[in-house]
Order: C-alpha cells, then sequence, then structure tokens
C-alpha cells in the first residue's frame, strides 16, 4: 500500500544561499566593517589630533602670561624701581646692598630687574641663526655645567652658582626639577608679589633694628631678605630677627646668622628712611626648562619668597613644575635707545652674554657707562637696567598620540626668535611655538 505524498511536496526542492551569494555577502561585509573600522580610527585620531591642540594652545599661553606676569613687575620694590636716574650727568644710586657678596653675585645684586643666562651650543649661543637639537627620545638629562650658559662679565659669564642645582619639587625625586642643556634661564628680582608694604613707624636711618605697621611681615625665624626705601633710594639686607606685635613688629639686621648675611650690624648712614618709610621683602623668581615629572622637559617657577636663591634647606624658597611638556626656551632683551634718556624705545634685541656690549654702544643714555659727561653708575652692575623689554619663545609639545608616531612636525619652521631646531626623532606629538613681547612696566623712562 503507498502512501500519498503530501499535497505540492513532490518535486519541491530545499534551496540556500550559493557560493557566489555568500561571497557577495562576505566582501559587502567586510566593506561595512571597514568603512565602520576607518571612521572610527578617523574620528579617533581627530579627536586626538583636537585634544593635542588644546593642550598645546592652554599650556603655551598659561606659561606666556604667567611669565609676562613677573616680567611687568621685574626691578619693583614697594615705591621705587632699580630703572637709572640722573641728576644733571651724575647718575643716582637707586639702590644698594647690605648683603655679603660671597661667591654670588646673583644672590648679593638686587640692583637689576632682570638677570639673564644664554644657553650654549656647539661653536657658540643658542640665539638668531644657531641650530638646536631637541632630546625627546631619549627624554632630557640634567646638565650640571654652568659652562653651558653665558652671561655678562659682571655676573662672571658663567650660570651662577647658586642656580645650578635648583631643589627638588615637593613629592618629587630627583632629577626631577634639574636644569637642561639648550635653554635659556630667566631671573626676576621684584617685591614678592601680592606683599602690600609695610611703614616704618620710627627713623630708620642707620638704625639696627626699627620698627614696621606689620606683624606678619617677616618670619620670626629671620633670614628672609627684605628691601626699605624712601621711594627715590633702597637699600636690601637680610633680616636678623623678626618680633612680631600687636599690629607691628621690630625688624632686626643681626642675630639669624644664615649666608649671606649683612656687611654692616645697621642700614646705611646715607640714605634717609624717615618715618612712612616702606619696607617688603624681597624676591627672586627664576624661570628655566628642566627635567619633568613625565621625564619630558618642562617649564619650572622657582621663587624665593623672600629667602635666598641656592641656600640649602632655605624654608621659603619653592620650586614648581609650572608647565609639563615645554622642551625650550629662547630669550632676547630689548635695550633701550640710547639717544634719549626718555625714547621708551627699544634699539636692538641680544641675548644674554651680549647686553653689556649693546649697552656700552648705546650712546647717551644713563646706561652708557662711556657717554662724556657721565660717571660709571654704582654697583657691581648695572647692564640690565637698560633692559625694557624681552622676548621670549617656547617649543611647547602635546602629549605622546596626537598624531601618528614617526609623522608630524619634526623641525622647523617657525624657528624660536631666529634660533633653528629639529627633534632627534618623530614621536607622535604635534608641536607649536609661543612666543610674546613683554615690558617692563618700571623700567622705561
Amino acid at each position: 500500500m503507498r502512501l500519498a505524498a503530501p499535497h505540492g511536496a513532490r518535486g519541491a526542492r530545499v534551496r540556500g544561499f550559493s557560493m557566489v551569494e555568500l561571497m557577495v555577502a562576505i566582501v559587502l561585509g567586510l566593506l561595512v566593517t571597514n568603512a565602520l573600522v576607518a571612521m572610527f580610527v578617523g574620528v579617533r585620531s581627530a579627536g586626538r589630533m583636537s585634544s593635542g591642540v588644546s593642550a598645546l594652545s592652554d599650556s603655551g599661553r598659561f606659561a606666556l602670561d604667567t611669565i609676562e606676569q613677573n616680567v611687568r613687575g621685574a626691578g619693583v620694590f614697594a615705591c621705587n624701581a632699580t630703572a637709572p636716574v640722573d641728576i644733571g650727568t651724575n647718575p643716582i644710586t637707586r639702590q644698594i646692598s647690605l648683603l655679603n657678596a660671597g661667591a654670588s653675585p646673583l644672590v648679593s645684586d638686587f640692583g637689576e630687574p632682570l638677570a639673564g643666562y644664554e644657553a650654549q651650543a656647539a661653536g657658540g649661543d643658542t640665539g638668531p641663526g644657531a641650530t638646536i637639537t631637541i632630546a625627546n627620545n631619549p627624554g632630557p638629562v640634567a646638565d650640571p655645567n654652568p659652562g653651558d650658559w653665558a652671561t655678562t662679565n659682571a655676573l662672571a659669564n658663567v650660570l651662577d652658582a647658586s642656580l645650578i642645582a635648583p631643589p627638588v619639587p615637593a613629592g618629587q625625586l630627583a632629577p626631577v626639577g634639574s636644569l637642561i642643556a639648550g635653554s635659556d634661564v630667566l631671573v626676576m628680582r621684584e617685591t614678592v608679589p601680592g606683599t602690600p608694604p609695610s611703614y616704618t613707624l620710627n627713623v630708620a636711618t642707620g638704625a639696627g633694628a626699627f620698627t614696621i605697621s606689620s606683624a606678619t611681615a617677616f618670619s620670626a625665624g629671620g633670614g628672609q631678605i627684605g628691601a626699605i626705601t624712601n621711594c627715590v633710594q633702597t637699600e636690601v639686607f637680610e633680616v636678623g630677627g623678626f618680633a612680631p606685635g600687636a599690629g607691628s613688629g621690630i625688624v632686626s639686621l643681626t642675630g639669624v646668622g644664615l649666608a649671606p648675611g649683612n656687611t654692616a650690624g645697621n642700614l646705611s648712614n646715607n640714605i634717609i628712611f624717615t618715618i612712612g618709610a616702606q619696607v617688603v621683602p624681597a624676591d627672586t623668581t627664576v624661570f628655566y626648562i628642566g627635567v619633568g615629572a613625565d621625564g619630558d622637559g618642562a617649564l619650572f617657577r622657582w621663587e624665593s619668597n623672600g629667602g635666598v636663591i641656592g641656600r640649602a634647606g632655605d624654608p621659603y624658597v619653592v620650586n614648581d613644575e609650572l608647565v609639563p611638556d615645554v622642551e625650550n626656551m629662547q630669550i632676547l632683551y630689548g635695550i633701550e635707545a640710547g639717544a634719549a634718556d626718555t625714547s621708551e624705545s627699544v634699539v636692538q634685541y641680544v641675548t644674554a652674554d651680549k647686553v653689556r656690549t649693546a649697552v656700552q654702544a648705546g650712546g647717551g643714555s644713563p646706561c652708557n657707562y662711556t657717554a662724556a659727561g657721565e660717571s660709571p653708575p654704582p654697583g657691581p652692575s648695572e647692564d640690565f637696567n637698560c633692559v625694557i623689554s624681552v622676548r621670549i619663545a617656547l617649543l611647547v609639545a602635546s602629549p605622546p598620540g596626537a598624531v601618528v608616531k614617526g609623522t608630524g612636525l619634526a623641525a622647523s619652521p617657525p624657528t624660536l626668535l631666529g634660533t633653528n631646531w629639529a627633534l632627534a626623532t618623530t614621536d607622535g606629538r604635534l608641536r607649536q611655538v609661543y612666543e610674546q613681547t613683554m615690558f617692563l612696566r618700571n623700567m622705561s623712562q
């Protein structure tokens, strides 16, 4: 007996995808996947690029803005400044120092607004026309050789001994904070920023101790650097001791015994400090490129806060990594035109080691030592009192991965104020040069 097949099933075939159809589907799937992957990679790369550009802009502008704040106030001590002033053909002694000179002119000489140190390269300095190589792989190493920087002969020609070994920033280990070769160093002198002046409550001329209108101007432990001024002349001294009282305090010039110390136990008898003379802590600020916490170059700000730069264990001095991934800094100093004391214009920009030569060739300004009828200015050096502006260029790198490794900018342009640069190797980072001209607001006459 034969069973009948279901209706409509006779002759039916079970069919699937053919090999050609499968291959076409796979190819289409791969094309779509490839497009999605390419889009993802593109979006990710664009995101990294955008993040890198943003980081560059933020770092560069913040660094320049911070430096400018100090540059604008350089040379200012309360109501007085270091800018040279003549009476007839004789310059006034704007500032004298009671500090022991010792082995460091930078520690004892507050008579100039700035001190600059030009990095040296093979065959000369790193100024305009020179070429430098940026150590980026491996990163920069500490450079303890003072001869790798040059300055005026009044500042001993090489990097000051007080600047050779910056303190390690809090929470870090050496070599973080160490100087690296190839970048310039800028030092500024002024009143501790944001500190209002105190006033003498008695005549302080020739005094070994005097009372001021503040109980917090100095630390009771002493050892800070102070300045007293009558708004025409200033005397810088080390606080031997400070005795705070009710709304006032007594400053003594003897007693602490820390370097550099004072050459005498009393202020000068030749400068009149009447009641109301202004008293402030004196600050030294150093901007330099050092080894950052990530092993790359970084911009550091080293501040004395009234203490002494280079004095071991000084409790007032602070060194901070200000901006990471800043790989180089080049600086030029604008010399005031010598044709007129009130020109307020720059005749030329030079590197730190050429400031003295440019000043001596000025012709007619109080800074020109050799001008007919003018006496040499007082103090160990007046070179940087002729500087009324500085130009600063920073080479800033983005975080790694902003571009594909092996691509991207490997060499200038743009230059660092005329200094050519190149990378040891490309490394997947974006780089940008940021530069700015900054004027010392109280140095132009």
